[in-house]
């Protein structure tokens, strides 16, 4: 389902996440953390093995970021967790109404794997619960509720190593099963933010050092 048939979830993120945020998180912390991710498991490891570790550091350097970033915002609440097993821990932002953790997804619109603290927060979300009934589509959600849970989606690397970059905010259904609503943050940032949109190469070829170029759109607002 697609944000503009729920329009408040559109404005809740423009109005509750700070716009400087998502341009520095979107289209410079994160591509840097994927490059900080493959330097670190290029010069770590052989090529065969380098592939394997790539996500699991990819992983923890991009909920770094995201931690260390939202961190310079003093209007941004940050915690840390563990999740069902202890085996893991992830980054919950709190910004406003919205609380917000990260995933990383293969495509735009892939929904993200069950976890328990995601089905909890979800839960929890006064939004999640309020929404979804039979006639949910024709439904406002409150503004009283206490918080909105959101997910911001950002690209896997893809099996062949290259990587489509993308970044998205989804507000899951409150058994995160399903997208109420699924704001594309390039289209977002140009018409709110910087509008430039970084191409980044990903590729692990006998420790090649990544590149990383940023193009702008001519429609963007700079």
């Amino acid at each position: 389902m697609d944000s503009h048939k729920i329009p408040f979830l559109y404005d809740l993120v423009l109005q509750d996440i700070p716009i400087d945020f998502l341009n520095q998180f979107v289209f410079e912390k994160l591509p840097e953390a994927y490059i900080e991710a493959r330097r670190i498991s290029n010069s770590s490891f052989a090529a065969p093995e380098a592939k394997v570790i790539l996500p699991y550091n990819r992983r923890a350097k991009a909920e770094e970021y995201f931690r260390m970033t939202a961190n310079s915002y003093p209007e941004m609440l940050v915690t840390t967790g563990k999740n069902f097993a202890k085996n893991n821990s992830f980054t919950q932002v709190r910004s406003g109404r919205i609380v917000m953790t990260i995933s990383a997804v293969n495509t735009p619109r892939e929904v993200v794997v069950g976890a328990r603290f995601r089905e909890t927060l979800a839960q929890e979300g006064h939004f999640q619960y309020g929404l979804f009934t039979s006639n949910s589509e024709q439904q406002t959600p409150s503004q009283t509720g206490d918080a909105y849970y959101a997910i911001l989606l950002h690209s896997k690397v893809s099996k062949n190593g290259d990587n489509s970059y993308f970044a998205r905010i989804v507000f899951p259904s409150k058994d995160c099963k399903r997208y109420v609503a699924n704001i594309d943050l390039f289209n977002f940032l140009q018409l709110h933010g910087t509008g430039i949109k970084p191409a980044i190469e990903e590729k692990i070829q006998d420790r090649v050092e990544p590149t990383l170029k940023l193009k702008v759109d001519k429609k963007s607002k700079i």
